[in-house]
């Protein structure tokens, strides 16, 4: 491989690089939120058949041979195969469980969470050079096998993924139901007022069970807490007015994407920690409501879609005011309808997580096969000349 660093190409089309995808153009993935640099003439040139690594997700398999014209940021690696080699088969040994090992190894530790890897390490790592014939016949066979096995994974995500809107769509039927039997209030009638936390400077890694941790928004997921979802932050710097206990109902205060601004969830079991409120993240206070049934008056159908014509979208990111928290409407059911719809909504969610779950495993499992094809594949230890199909179902 011989690096290629040709700049000076600002009006080619933006090209990134993803864990699951490898070298995609950039306006493909809406998911991509990383802004772009304010001088593209520094970004590099990709042609087809160029390898590009992103250095700080490489030990992860953040690379992949290029299938586009575009360019990519100046802190990522472009390299070319010499010759006539195939970079799709260069990308397929680099991928294997061996070669992924060895760029853990010469990649350089980034505390708290990252690795680097430079060139001057990664051009030394030894592969095996078939004919440049063999090199595409292993590439041709592991293209049409991973592309199968790709869309399988896709499905089964889909599917589990259609569970969930599945789940929200019952849930937020129940709520309906219960709205048009009691009627409605706003939510400030059922509690005593709303508080977001802080953020202090804190180390973005799952804190252990004895030190401090303040939520990412990510800790709010669909109704569900996840209480590892948070960031380390020294005890002096807390404050412990925002500290979560069970129990309470946490809503998504501000992010990067709107559709997340108004997520909820019931505080159910903390695992042991210590936890604190992002400037992120509101709380509910003094509720007279069940707050499981809170939970779901928000992120329900109704909820959402009252939150979503509020949410102000800046420069930064989306954000919802208390006030449009405190205005959302709440079935104003007694108690113990309350306590009803929050046991049929649990039972219903148990239900459709445990096939989504089912889903999730059997993705599992095809992505680990598609791992080990590679590795047999690209090792020798397949013939791909006399290989059949054989893709589990």
């Amino acid at each position: 491989m011989t690096r290629i660093q040709d700049v000076g190409h600002a009006t080619e089309p933006a090209l990134s690089v993803f864990l699951d995808a490898g070298v995609v153009p950039r306006a493909e993935r809406p998911d991509n939120h990383n802004s772009l640099g304010s001088d593209l003439e520094k970004y590099q040139l990709v042609k087809p058949g160029d390898l590009v690594f992103n250095r700080l997700r490489t030990w992860q398999g953040g690379f992949g041979a290029s299938r586009h014209r575009g360019i990519v940021s100046p802190a990522y690696i472009v390299a070319r195969p010499q010759g006539k080699g195939d970079a799709r088969y260069l990308d397929y040994v680099l991928h294997s469980a061996p070669y992924l090992a060895e760029l853990t190894r010469v990649s350089k530790w980034m505390p708290p969470s990252q690795f680097d890897v430079l060139w001057a390490d990664l051009r030394n790592v030894a592969v095996p050079w078939p004919e440049v014939a063999e090199q595409r016949r292993i590439a041709d066979f592991l293209d049409d096998r991973v592309s199968r096995i790709d869309q399988i994974v896709a499905a089964r995500r889909s599917q589990a993924a259609l569970a969930q809107l599945l789940f929200f769509g019952a849930s937020s039927a129940l709520m309906d139901r219960a709205a048009n039997h009691y009627g409605l209030a706003p939510l400030r009638r059922f509690c005593a007022g709303i508080e977001q936390g802080s953020s202090p400077v804190a180390e973005d890694r799952e804190p252990d069970h004895d030190e401090y941790g303040v939520l990412k928004t990510s800790a709010i997921q669909g109704g569900r807490f996840l209480p590892w979802r948070a960031k380390v932050a020294q005890a002096h710097l807390v404050d412990e007015r925002f500290r979560v206990q069970a129990g309470d109902v946490l809503v998504v205060r501000g992010s990067g994407s709107a559709e997340l601004v108004g997520d909820a969830a019931t505080v159910v079991d903390l695992h042991g920690r210590r936890l604190y409120l992002s400037d992120l993240t509101y709380r509910l206070r003094g509720l007279a409501i069940n707050s499981e049934f809170t939970t779901l008056s928000i992120i329900s159908g109704r909820g959402r879609s009252e939150l979503g014509a509020r949410v102000r979208q800046g420069s930064g990111p989306a954000k919802a005011r208390g006030e449009d928290i405190l205005t959302l409407p709440v079935p104003r059911a007694p108690l113990s309808v309350q306590v009803k719809i929050v046991d049929e909504a649990s039972s219903m969610r148990d239900a459709h997580e445990s096939g989504a779950r089912r889903l999730t495993d059997a993705s599992e499992l095809m992505n680990a096969y598609k791992r080990s094809l590679i590795t047999a594949a690209v090792t020798g230890e397949l013939d791909v000349t006399t290989a059949r199909s054989g893709i589990p179902g």
